[in-house]
């Protein structure tokens, strides 16, 4: 028998808290996943293969990361090895230990091949009825492996301090269209049980940016390199909000250095994907709700273009440096703001992002360790901690650390930082260390308190200031709202979406409005018809406050019309708050209603937020 009972296993320290790997003694350079996607019983079925090299001397076992799946066999270099599946952990899943015939000595390489299918409860994976998507004729299946989720789509060292190149077969049914964070290789091919499509990753990446899509797509070129995939009912519409994604494109490599992915792909999801975008290389998924006809909220794409350098070409090391992966994103993509829309639009953008940091703050508490740049987050689910801090908080330590060596010499230091840690994972004593060299004839950087930034809860140590004239007049008008005054026309018609954000956003934090005012509001700025869903969501949360009931069903039909987490926690939450007559037992129902159509770590949060069972 090749399998072994678990208790038979002893838990090793580990490197990673996040993982229960043996990744300092044995790392992944390559993987192959050859997969069948099976939409009858909502699984994927393969073999995982996995060639890894020796680190250390003397390593007698393989610990992999697993969850929700069932494990059939193990083959090391194609001979039966025994395997045992450790204790599970609700945070982390569990260990894959597989023991070795003889030990390998440092630099040998061996082959690991898991042959297994995906559970029924995988959180990477979400498989959709046909009634869940646009055509309503085929169903669809994506992942999301970020934070550590990938441990449910493949047996693998899911950390982000092991990156490997991949490749990958895939078996589908023969009207869908697969795609995956690689390169496509060829044509699909007609087998047996449906189409077989193959994908190539040259550049090495970290686990979780594994990714891979199935459904009724087709895509259409937006620029040399870059294509716009959808279903077909939505194609027209994708392809128009997302037209200037080469642009971007152009932008970013000449403030970050070359793009060294080949391709870049964006598709556009089912409603339920539960963040705005995921940069997966080759394959940003995005979220439909960036369809706001105008091209204003494509700056999103402007966040996973940059991920291109910030995060898949330079990763943190461990999951407590996350803000390294998205404080430098949020910096780049501003900066590409900056240069596509001017500086208004970016200091309008800098401000909503300190709003939805002083946001977090406020939920979590102003002393909670998750607000700090470094928490701490042994044995916990990094999505606990997920939040705008490392965004904001981390792009405020960036905008500081400009303020220190001049926006001219920061920019020198961004393009060779990507460039001295292109393709490694690194922890924040790497980056600091690359910084204060970079400027160690610069006498300010000696006194950056680097601690103090860190590993200090609550606001960043010295808040960034940026020019506030198109903010004031937001805040006037919002002021103005609060206390009743009505304007005698539409002053808000030219403004920008960006602008509509900041006024709606200082309402919230105002006194409520009643009902009658918020009658009249809608009637003069026609809220309730705006497309964009970050106007549209601020907007509910306005209206929920105030207790018009008139927002109740608005409030319901935008949760049940998509899943994004942006827009659905917060709404439950100022929902069940409201001061409408029976809103809180609402909030319940209507979760309970929408819930099995959320993502999986979706619904885990919300059920978290209402204190609701999961």
């Amino acid at each position: 028998c090749t399998f072994a009972p678990a208790s038979n296993w002893k838990r090793m320290a580990r490197v990673d808290k996040n993982s229960f790997s043996n990744c300092d003694e044995v790392v992944t350079t390559h993987f192959h996943l050859d997969w069948t996607v099976d939409f009858d019983v909502s699984a994927i079925k393969g073999v995982a293969t996995i060639t890894m090299k020796a680190a250390k001397e003397g390593v007698k076992q393989i610990v992999l990361d697993s969850n929700e799946m069932a494990v059939d066999a193990v083959k090391v270099d194609e001979v039966e090895a025994q395997f045992e599946m450790g204790a599970h952990s609700e945070a982390l899943g569990n260990p894959l230990v597989v023991s070795l015939s003889a030990p390998l000595q440092k630099g040998a390489e061996v082959k690991v091949a898991v042959t297994y299918h995906t559970g029924k409860k995988a959180g990477a994976i979400q498989f959709l009825s046909p009634e869940q998507t646009a055509g309503k004729k085929y169903p669809y299946m994506f992942t999301q492996c970020e934070a550590i989720h990938a441990r449910s789509l493949f047996p693998c060292q899911d950390t982000p301090r092991v990156k490997a190149t991949y490749t990958a077969a895939v078996i589908v049914p023969d009207q869908l269209v697969a795609l995956m964070s690689a390169v496509p290789k060829g044509e699909p091919v007609k087998v047996e049980n449906g189409r077989r499509f193959e994908f190539e990753q040259k550049v090495p990446i970290p686990a979780y940016l594994t990714a891979i899509a199935v459904g009724d797509l087709v895509g259409k070129k937006v620029g040399e390199r870059s294509t716009v995939y959808s279903e077909p009912s939505m194609i027209e519409a994708c392809v128009y909000e997302f037209g200037e994604t080469e642009k971007m494109l152009e932008i970013a490599e000449d403030i970050a250095g070359p793009y060294v992915w080949g391709v870049y792909g964006v598709l556009v999801l089912p409603p339920s994907f539960p963040f705005g975008g995921m940069e997966n290389p080759c394959l940003t998924f995005v979220t439909p709700t960036l369809l706001a006809g105008d091209r204003s909220l494509a700056d999103v794409v402007a966040h996973e273009i940059s991920h291109s350098w910030s995060g898949n070409l330079v990763t943190n090391a461990s999951w407590e440096n996350f803000w390294l992966n998205e404080g430098f994103t949020m910096y780049l993509e501003r900066a590409i703001k900056k240069r596509m829309e001017g500086k208004d639009e970016y200091n309008l953008s800098c401000v909503i992002g300190q709003f939805h940091l002083k946001e977090e703050l406020e939920r979590y508490g102003y002393d909670h360790d998750f607000t700090k740049l470094t928490p701490d987050l042994t044995d916990k689910d990094p999505d606990d901690a997920f939040s705008s801090v490392p965004y904001e908080k981390g792009f405020s330590f960036l905008i500081y650390l400009e303020s220190v060596v001049g926006e001219e010499g920061f920019l020198r230091f961004l393009k060779a930082y990507f460039s001295h840690f292109a393709y490694a994972s690194i922890s924040v004593d790497d980056m600091k260390a690359f910084f204060c060299s970079f400027f160690a004839d610069v006498e300010e950087v000696k006194q950056v308190e680097w601690d103090k930034w860190l590993t200090t809860a609550g606001e960043p140590a010295v808040v960034p200031k940026f020019e506030e004239t198109l903010l004031n007049e937001a805040k006037a008008l919002a002021e103005q709202l609060a206390n009743g005054s009505m304007p005698e026309s539409n002053v808000m018609k030219e403004w920008s979406s960006s602008k509509k954000v900041v006024m709606l956003d200082a309402l919230v934090e105002c006194n409520a409005l009643s009902p009658a005012q918020l009658e009249q509001m809608d009637t003069l700025f026609d809220l309730t018809s705006v497309r964009n869903a970050e106007v549209r969501f601020r907007w509910l949360k306005v209206c929920l406050k105030g207790g018009w009931e008139e927002a109740m069903p608005r409030t319901e039909a935008f949760l049940a019309e998509q899943g994004r987490m942006k827009f659905v926690r917060p709404l439950f939450t100022a929902l069940s708050k409201s001061p409408i007559q029976g809103a809180k037992e609402r909030a319940v129902e209507v979760f309970n209603q929408l819930r099995n159509g959320y993502h999986n770590i979706a619904s885990k949060m919300i059920a978290r937020d209402l204190s609701v069972s999961p």
